[in-house]
């Protein structure tokens, strides 16, 4: 790999499609609109007769702010709206200025929208296009447009330059642009910080307009319509002029424009109309705005390494045709460029050494392919990532680096293998949305963060049918707050069902790391070796407290957890090993294995249960949790702490029986079994697929799920030497001459509240009888013999 030709700057003004210069001017420019008078509300939710100067048109600045109900609420905003003076062109690029007055915190996002709801009309005049307001609350407002993006859609953002008096400019496309009103109509735009972030501009009620809001354009330039040629040739453009700022500069259908880096490109913007191409020849092209339309094609064929865009000032590409580069042996690929658009970039990455740098793609939702046979694709910006799709397809190392301090989301596909690496020192790292497997894949967690984990958040799914592979630190870095880093699939605040994902493959742990999964897989296999733990669940499953796996493996040194954990906390599930879905339904775990579940409650849902369909070879250390702290979002608890009786039982692990769903035991799962759960629906547990006491709606689903299931099947508990550890911090059974002992057979391993030093039953031939006292407290650990 190649060193980059500019070296990044801490704060890059640019995000996403918008962009932030400086104090840019533009002797060509021409407006295209006039900013009509009070067009702004200034509301921090004041009294006006308090603050009168929170009403509309009384100040000379506007306060932008994101309110605490959520990023986009409307709590404080501008809404600038311009009389049109011209047409808008669809195809052209159009700029929207605003001047500080008083500075935001520098690198606080803000959002720039082109209002499109009609329905604003009964709350901004049609004739003036004002906003309606009686009262700094706003209550002209409706419910409906508390959010801006449900009126309107977001064209660019630009961060916070941290100074007054600066230019804050934002780009974007005239098919962006949303009019309506009297006359040639009016393009209405607001702007909202994110979440509580607030900055000040100047308004236009400043003398001679300084300071106050502009949107303009540039003259356009098209090329020759004869073939092309080189860009800054003068026969190459229809004026037979050498580009110059204040114009912007269009190749039409039918021409090859080169940029060959003979002299410097002036023009304000370059846009490739469909069926046009623009050629990259030399070794980079540095340009504000490049919008490339559908039907249009970028092309690169430069020698050494390319970089389209600076990435010390980010300018904005649209990308809705298609891109081509081609690098020369060993050469890398810079995309320095706010890129966005539906279209798709080829890169046919050139040997060992040849690289793609995407600085800023997260707003683009076409597809980027990574093909040839280079090495890595890397994210090395803030906000770098996808919006859409990622082909991982070289055939060299094939590797996507988090190099960054923030990351995108989209789909990574993996078509060939290759692996994703976590580089950056951000230690909760939103990685892609999505990991297709379609090759195998190795996730690099293997170095260590001082002071904290990595966590890799794949904030969406796992789809494919390859292996992956997730390797972790070579030695334990659990210290202080530090613990094992982590690879988290989908998020903690799960809603009231879990979803089911499609990954059919086999995930594996290596060394120290830590893997949380909260969404079925029930065509997966899961495999957890030395130092590794696998956990699952969400803080809130409301209405569902299963999720199913299809195989697990915890090998010597490795660890389960079933339900979720977070900082020691706890929230109960059941896990449910499945055969329903191509695996085995098997549960191994391996000699000095540690398999963690609680007791917080005697009821349904209140204690973790684990359901095998396949084989249970069970050894290691089985330890019980009591009552332990529960995440205080959490809302899937209702009983605790809980407090042990004599004769207490916990069904903890069960053998499948077959289908579940196979209520009254005749003949698979047929209509019959649906009649038995009408039958029983909130009135016994005679339909109780999932075990937690009664019949219900998620019983029902999995009648759906079993339908036309032949009989047979069922699961088996092999006992080899489990030992019982209770964990009992709070000391629930201290004073109470009771302890839990452990009852074993084929089909059932339960937890039995009992008095402490009575003499158990005689353990199965297979077991043997082993006690461990409970750390935090004594508690006895025992076992007996259930009928088998």
């Amino acid at each position: 790999m190649a060193f980059r030709r500019k070296q990044a700057s801490i704060l890059t003004f640019l995000v996403l499609v918008g962009c932030v210069i400086g104090s840019a001017t533009y002797a060509a420019e021409k407006s295209v609109g006039t900013l009509v008078v009070d067009t702004y509300i200034s509301d921090d939710g004041d009294d006006p007769e308090e603050e009168p100067d929170d009403v509309q048109g009384a100040r000379t600045n506007i306060t932008i702010r994101g309110g605490s109900d959520g990023a986009n609420s409307l709590n404080a905003k501008a809404f600038l709206t311009f009389d049109l003076t011209e047409a808008i062109d669809p195809t052209l690029p159009y700029f929207l200025e605003v001047t500080t007055d008083v500075d935001g915190s520098s690198g606080d996002t803000f959002g720039v929208y082109s209002i499109t709801d009609p329905d604003l009309r009964a709350i901004i005049d049609e004739t003036t296009l004002t906003w309606n307001v009686a009262a700094a609350s706003a209550p002209g407002a409706v419910e409906s447009f508390r959010d801006l993006d449900a009126v309107g859609n977001e064209v660019a953002q630009f961060l916070a330059p941290g100074t007054t008096n600066t230019p804050i400019l934002s780009s974007f496309f005239g098919s962006d642009i949303q009019s309506f009103g009297p006359g040639l109509g009016s393009a209405v735009f607001g702007i909202v910080g994110g979440g509580n972030q607030q900055i000040d501009i100047k308004s236009k009620e400043l003398a001679a307009g300084v300071g106050a809001a502009r949107l303009f354009s540039f003259d356009n330039i098209d090329s020759n319509g004869s073939g092309g040629g080189p860009i800054n040739a003068t026969a190459t453009w229809v004026n037979n002029a050498v580009p110059v700022a204040g114009n912007t500069y269009r190749v039409v259908s039918g021409d090859i424009v080169e940029a060959d880096g003979a002299g410097t490109f002036q023009g304000n913007a370059m846009i490739v109309a469909d069926g046009g191409t623009l050629d990259f020849t030399a070794d980079g092209f540095d340009q504000d705005v490049l919008y490339v339309n559908a039907g249009a094609n970028l092309t690169q064929n430069s020698s050494g390494d390319f970089a389209l865009g600076d990435i010390n000032a980010l300018g904005t590409l649209i990308l809705d045709g298609t891109a081509t580069m081609n690098p020369s042996a060993g050469s890398d690929i810079f995309i320095d460029m706010v890129m966005s658009g539906t279209g798709n970039m080829v890169v046919n990455s050139n040997g060992t050494g040849s690289d793609l740098f995407l600085s800023a793609a997260t707003a683009h939702t076409g597809t980027i392919t990574f093909a040839g046979s280079g090495d890595e694709v890397l994210y090395t910006e803030p906000n770098s990532g996808i919006g859409g799709r990622l082909e991982m397809n070289s055939t060299g190392a094939n590797r996507l680096v988090f190099n960054g301090d923030g990351a995108g989301g989209g789909t990574t596909a993996f078509n060939q293998a290759g692996s994703i690496d976590h580089r950056s020192t951000v230690d909760r790292l939103n990685g892609t949305s999505t990991i297709e497997a379609n090759a195998p894949v190795a996730i690099d967690l293997t170095k260590t963060f001082v002071g904290n984990e990595r966590r890799l958040f794949i904030n969406d799914t796992i789809t494919g049918s390859a292996d992956i592979t997730v390797n972790g630190t070579a030695t334990d870095p659990t210290s202080g707050s530090t613990t094992l880093n982590e690879l988290e699939v989908n998020n903690t605040d799960q809603g009231s069902d879990i979803e089911v994902g499609t990954y059919s493959g086999t995930m594996t742990t290596n060394d120290f790391v830590n893997v949380e999964i909260r969404r079925e897989f029930p065509a997966a296999a899961f495999v957890v070796n030395s130092g590794g733990v696998l956990e699952m669940g969400s803080r809130n499953i409301n209405t569902q407290h299963t999720l199913r796996m299809g195989e697990i493996t915890v090998n010597a040194g490795g660890a389960l957890i079933v339900g979720h954990e977070v900082d020691d906390q706890h929230v109960p599930l059941e896990l449910h090993v499945a055969s329903d879905s191509g695996q085995s339904g098997d549960l191994t775990l391996a000699s000095t294995s540690t398999l963690t579940m609680q007791v917080s409650g005697t009821g349904a849902n209140d204690f973790d249960k684990i359901l095998v369909d396949g084989t249970a070879n069970l050894d290691g250390t089985l330890q019980i949790l009591v009552n332990p702290a529960v995440p205080s979002q959490t809302d899937t608890i209702t009983a605790g702490p809980y407090v042990p009786t004599l004769g207490d039982t916990f069904d903890i692990i069960r053998a499948s029986t077959g289908q579940l769903a196979n209520f009254d035991g005749l003949n698979g799962v047929d209509g019959d079994d649906l009649a038995v759960w009408n039958t029983s629906y909130g009135v016994d547990d005679g339909a109780d697929a999932d075990g937690d006491g009664n019949s219900d709606g998620v019983d029902f689903l999995t009648w759906q799920t079993e339908f036309g299931a032949a009989a047979g099947g069922g699961g088996t508990l092999i006992d080899n030497s489990l030992v019982l550890s209770v964990i009992d911090a709070g000391g629930a059974f201290t004073g109470t001459g009771l302890e839990f002992q452990l009852n074993v057979s084929s089909s059932l391993i339960q937890l039995e509240v009992v008095s402490a030093g009575a003499v158990s039953a005689v353990p199965e031939p297979t077991t043997s009888l082993m006690l461990l006292c409970a750390a935090f407290g004594f508690a006895g650990t025992r076992r007996g013999r259930l009928p088998a």
